[in-house]
């Protein structure tokens, strides 16, 4: 492909199409320096991008991928910038260009949005390994639309097959869901499947009396990171929902039967007997394809940042969200990997790489997040919100509102608005199938 800048054009290249990365695109593209041309050019493995905040709300059925998805050469044509579906494999810094798996691609300012993957740390059977006529235990990770469109598509073909049979100790393997890891993506999975196999599919099954989920978590409460007593509230608003809660517990290999969980501090190893495990344990920086970059990385792959989110030691490289190793000025922690945090590191690092482009001061990332939502499932949701904790309907109410005001794309607001007015009449989506990209 074509690499070459014209003259006075400056060539930046965001990488990555998360929050960080498609917050830093836009902000590029709408600026209109004088004297000289700008060229942006985002790059992606995939084609579109994904609001993970509401990704549950797939799982759930209450939206589908489409909803929470906006193709990058959409929002490009929109705002003027080039969109590269492919995945970046290396990086030549003396040459100034990213190796890719359609070439190389020249940059003069590079943005390191990388993200970060799924720690995949259960193991076991994915569901891209399993034949059509397997019937065996599967763990799958829940980070992508087509993790929460399986996952919806699951437990629909497992509800159909407990119509099938009248061995009880069947249906309850059946009929068992595992959830590893009580951060947000864990919990607000947790509440969905909850809520679909309590609430939504009795209406249309008549046999999922013994359905459960059982979520396993390493600490002594979920939420790490949230206000105590808020999250032990979550904790038992969970519980009277009908989750099984195994704290201070960690998940082991999955069996021929289902999973194994052992206690944190050692202990004897117990099997839960179920069909579907969701690892929700965490993520790690998606940094494997710069090990021999000669950029600085930490012991965990993250790259090591100053204060302006420049990469150590490299004039015209930023690294913004996930896969940076910036820290709080006053608390001196890492920043939580949350969506609102890599959007705005992805804004400031674009607007320092133009300020060293024109010759002017940087200014240095100190942002904090106004706040931190999580749904429960059954318009229940936790908030923490300018130093207020409440949970409950109105929670569930902010929750809704936020995300649906945060939507990228005009269009896709509608939609989803739309779709969850309409939820509150009809009923949701009981489709298998339905897939983004």
């Amino acid at each position: 492909m074509d690499t070459g800048t014209e003259e006075k054009r400056t060539r930046f290249v965001v990488v990555g199409g998360g929050f960080g990365g498609v917050y830093a695109a836009l902000h590029l593209a709408q600026y209109d320096p004088e004297g000289y041309e700008i060229e942006v050019i985002l790059v992606s493995d995939r084609n579109h991008f994904t609001f993970t905040p509401l990704l549950h709300d797939v799982l759930g059925g209450s939206l589908s991928g489409h909803h929470v998805a906006v193709p990058y050469r959409v929002l490009g044509e929109r705002v003027g910038f080039r969109f590269v579906q492919a995945r970046m494999d290396g990086l030549d810094r003396d040459r100034g260009a990213i190796e890719t798996t359609v070439g190389p691609i020249d940059y003069d300012y590079l943005i390191l949005a990388l993200g970060a993957r799924p720690a995949a740390r259960v193991r076991g059977p994915r569901p891209a390994e399993l034949g059509e006529d397997s019937v065996g235990p599967v763990v799958t990770p829940f980070h992508r639309i087509p993790d929460a469109v399986w996952m919806h598509d699951r437990v629909l073909d497992l509800a159909e097959r407990c119509v099938r049979t009248d061995d009880e100790a069947e249906r309850r393997r059946l009929l068992t869901f595992v959830v590893g890891g009580g951060g947000p993506a864990g919990v607000e999975a947790a509440g969905e499947l909850l809520q679909l196999l309590h609430s939504v599919l009795p209406r249309y099954y008549d046999c999922l009396e013994g359905a459960r989920v059982v979520l396993v978590h390493g600490d002594e409460r979920i939420l790490r990171g949230w206000d105590a007593d808020l999250a032990r509230r979550g904790q038992e608003t969970l519980r009277e929902a009908g989750l099984e809660l195994h704290l201070e517990t960690r998940l082991g290999e999955v069996t021929d039967q289902g999973v194994r969980i052992s206690p944190e501090g050692g202990g004897e190893e117990q099997e839960i007997e179920a069909m579907t495990v969701i690892d929700a344990t965490g993520n790690i920086p998606n940094s494997g394809c710069l090990e021999d970059s000669g950029l600085p990385l930490d012991d965990e792959g993250r790259i090591r940042v100053d204060e302006h989110l420049r990469v150590e030691g490299e004039a015209r490289i930023f690294a913004v969200g996930d896969v940076n190793d910036l820290c709080h000025p006053r608390s001196g922690e890492p920043y939580p990997d949350v969506a609102p945090i890599a959007l705005s590191q992805g804004v400031r690092a674009a607007a320092n790489a133009l300020s060293e482009r024109g010759g002017w001061s940087m200014e240095p990332y100190g942002g904090d997040h106004a706040g931190k939502i999580v749904s429960l499932g059954g318009q229940r949701a936790l908030v923490e919100l300018l130093g207020f904790s409440f949970g409950g309907r109105g929670a569930w109410l902010i929750n809704r509102a936020a995300y649906l005001l945060k939507l990228v794309g005009t269009r896709n607001k509608a939609q989803a608005a739309t779709t969850l007015l309409l939820n509150r009449i009809f009923v949701r989506n009981l489709l298998a199938g339905e897939e983004v990209g």
